[in-house]
């Protein structure tokens, strides 16, 4: 309720302010927050939102629908736009045809350039390991590439999961604390200034959702 009240105080003083909502509430059928927090999400939190990054079991949460295949992503990011958000980012649902990928989704209501798409895939190789602040970093990243490239939502996202995968990949590679096993390596983000600032851009491919 205090982001909501944040928030409201702020678009009174500038309406274009953008609001990146990672809404944390579980992953992998599992509820981490309070179950009386969800409807507060989904009614109050999510319809303030720029743009919001829910998991697979997030965006079932939030649109009360069973999600699967393309179509019935594509309809529950259209009740996610429905409810406010101009650009949902599901950023991750277990690709069906190999276990050895997750796919992410994107959708934005907002114009794009003409070579663009509006809604996308982007496929991406597993890695393996627990990571402690992926999210928070996924969801700082697309909030400055989206800046950067506010008709461009196909380029901001794939900065940012292009960042993010070479940092989680160094960080895997590096780790070999037995005493961080249980939280997770830290991210090695100082020991990669130019995978944020000038990240690879050739790591995956952005597809049509069909």
């Amino acid at each position: 309720r205090a982001i909501v009240d944040v928030l409201s105080l702020l678009r009174k003083k500038n309406p274009g302010v953008t609001y990146v909502c990672d809404p944390v509430l579980g992953d992998n059928g599992t509820l981490y927050a309070k179950p009386e927090l969800v409807p507060i999400f989904r009614e109050k939190v999510v319809p303030l939102a720029t743009i919001v990054t829910p998991n697979h079991f997030e965006l079932e949460l939030l649109t009360e629908l069973k999600v699967k295949t393309s179509a019935e992503i594509l309809e529950a990011l259209s009740v996610l736009h429905a409810k406010g958000p101009e650009t949902v980012i599901l950023t991750s649902i277990v690709d069906g045809t190999t276990d050895d990928c997750i796919e992410l989704f994107a959708s934005t209501t907002k114009a794009q350039d003409p070579d663009c798409l509006s809604q996308f895939k982007i496929r991406i190789p597993r890695l393996d390991g627990y990571f402690t602040g992926t999210g928070d970093l996924t969801s700082a990243l697309l909030l400055a590439w989206c800046h950067k490239f506010p008709s461009r939502l196909q380029d901001a996202v794939t900065r940012s999961i292009c960042s993010v995968h070479v940092i989680l990949k160094d960080t895997a590679e590096s780790f070999t604390s037995k005493e961080e096993d249980i939280v997770g390596p830290e991210l090695r983000l100082v020991q990669n200034p130019k995978a944020i600032t000038d990240p690879p851009l050739d790591l995956f491919k952005v597809e049509p959702v069909t």
